[in-house]
């Protein structure tokens, strides 16, 4: 998706991701009526640990439709996650309240998509600005977009290294690509920053 690539159908599940059964059905459906992607909320770990039921349940039956896993606050859950789906949609502000360690999580989690393959949407909106931010320009579009721009140097930092990392260990490695996506909102009422990168 993105770039040369053509424009992809994306549907989110309103079953209880708990639910194995009701929730691979409603996947089905949502493939068969022409989805190509199927988002699911992941709460915590027991969310998280359920989707690969869920995955294992739309493979069974042919059903190879990628799976997105939507992490609302935790790190732990989005590192659980990761492995298991084919994209991660996080915010990183919601890490931590101190913006070092949410960084540090942040990094971690990086390595981990980059390890499995997996992709990340990394998300900026109103509920996870973090206080380093908020107390600097407060709860607004501007603040949004400031807290878009050290997310997006740590993201190109951390794949450029992993990338570096993986030439140096592997002479014949064929190829490593970070495609990075970004869309910022003009106006307060309707806005979210996104990126979304793509490790391989």
């Amino acid at each position: 998706m993105g770039s040369v690539w053509p424009i992809r159908i994306q549907s989110m599940a309103n079953t209880s991701t708990m639910d194995t059964h009701g929730s691979v059905a409603q996947a089905k459906r949502i493939v068969d009526a022409g989805g190509e992607i199927v988002r699911f909320t992941t709460q915590g770990q027991r969310e998280a640990l359920n989707m690969k039921s869920i995955n294992a349940g739309l493979r069974s039956d042919g059903y190879n439709v990628p799976l997105v896993a939507d992490v609302h606050f935790s790190s732990q859950t989005a590192l659980a996650v990761a492995p298991i789906v084919e994209k991660v949609r996080i915010n990183p502000g919601n890490f931590h309240k101190d913006h070092s360690e949410a960084v540090r999580q942040f990094r971690v989690l990086i390595k981990v998509c980059r390890d499995n393959g997996t992709a990340i949407r990394v998300g900026i909106n109103h509920g996870s600005l973090g206080e380093y931010i908020t107390n600097l320009y407060g709860n607004t579009p501007s603040a949004m977009a400031k807290a878009a721009i050290p997310e997006m140097e740590i993201t190109t930092a951390a794949t450029a290294d992993m990338v570096k990392e993986a030439a140096e260990e592997s002479v014949g490695l064929a190829e490593s690509v970070v495609d990075l996506n970004m869309k910022t909102a003009a106006d307060e009422g309707a806005g979210e920053t996104e990126e979304t990168v793509q490790l391989r």
